[in-house]
């Protein structure tokens, strides 16, 4: 971004070019010396609302440390960027060449995926299910989920409570021993743990706990889950002295893991952005509602087209919205 600013809670990359076929995109990412090792990036048809950047930027693994880090101060994620792109744009030679008419950007965007592709997995609200992998689970009600290339992580909003959702390790031995392995590599004690089924499923089930720093005493319950040629690592990390009061909702979601049929895979399609003309009468929340089911709210869909919040679009407005998969 052009060098560290005063009260810097994260490095990012920041670019903005124009593609032969596509036009101007942006491209954000982890930046400083881990850009190129990273490999933490997401690219967007620029040019892009506020809302479309915040969703972006969710989807990075440096999404954590900018929204305040185990008590960090958090980064303002969208301004920062709208800000940098404004200056990379003011700056440009040609300023002309990275930016297109409106409408003919919403033609191309018309029909791009928004959201997760189903070929990395999909959140729908608490469920996240991977047609590809064949497999769905459901995490607690009302926690944050994000998806990444590498892991997915819910987080219940305001509290160090996460679980974690990453492929394990197959060294070739039972369960019970690929989990003491990677618990004591982590540096976590057993409490307890044992062979049982989910959903039809071999697994080990078991909890551990370790002081961690930043949040204490931690208790974590985990399930080594076997499924076809794959083993999934499924587990919670909560404070200790947390645990029992979200101990049933993190059980009920431990035991939602299950395979996916051909046919439920085969119907789970991406979210895609398309094209409407604003009708007379209509608002922000009725598209929000009747066109888009809600997928994305009234205020993230005005955002999304360039309007404020509490800005509504005029009749013959051309704006973009979300269908369902």
């Amino acid at each position: 971004m052009g060098g560290l600013v005063p009260g810097a809670v994260a490095e990012m990359l920041v670019g903005v070019r124009r593609d032969p076929q596509v036009g101007p995109i942006l491209v954000i990412g982890t930046g400083g010396v881990l850009v190129e090792l990273a490999g933490d990036r997401a690219v967007l048809i620029a040019p892009a609302a506020r809302g479309e950047i915040e969703a972006a930027l969710a989807t990075l693994r440096i999404a954590a440390l900018i929204a305040g880090y185990r008590g960090r101060p958090a980064g303002d994620r969208a301004g920062a960027v709208a800000g940098t792109v404004d200056r990379l744009l003011a700056e440009a030679p040609d300023p002309g060449a990275l930016r297109v008419a409106r409408e003919d950007y919403l033609r191309r965007v018309d029909g791009l995926v928004y959201g997760d592709n189903p070929d990395q997995g999909i959140v729908r609200g608490g469920d996240f299910l991977h047609p590809e992998m064949g497999f769905a689970l459901t995490f607690p009600a009302g926690w944050e989920v994000q998806n990444s290339a590498d892991a997915v992580v819910a987080r219940e909003p305001g509290r160090d409570r996460y679980m974690l959702l990453q492929l394990a390790e197959d060294t070739g031995r039972g369960l019970p021993q690929i989990a003491d392995t990677e618990m004591a590599d982590a540096g976590f004690r057993q409490l307890q743990g044992g062979m049982t089924e989910i959903n039809g499923l071999e697994a080990y089930l078991g909890s551990w706990a370790q002081d961690v720093r930043g949040i204490g005493p931690t208790v974590a319950r985990i399930a080594w889950i076997r499924s076809g040629t794959l083993v999934y690592l499924f587990g919670a990390f909560v404070p200790m002295d947390e645990f029992d009061l979200v101990e049933r909702a993190i059980h009920g979601s431990l035991r939602s893991f299950r395979t996916l049929s051909a046919a439920e895979a085969d119907a789970i399609r991406p979210n895609r952005v398309a094209l409407h003309t604003v009708r007379e009468g209509e608002n922000w929340q009725g598209i929000a509602q009747r066109v888009g089911g809600e997928i994305v709210t009234a205020p993230t869909l005005a955002i999304m087209n360039g309007y404020a919040a509490n800005e509504q679009p005029l009749p013959g407005d051309l704006i973009k919205v979300v269908l369902p998969g």
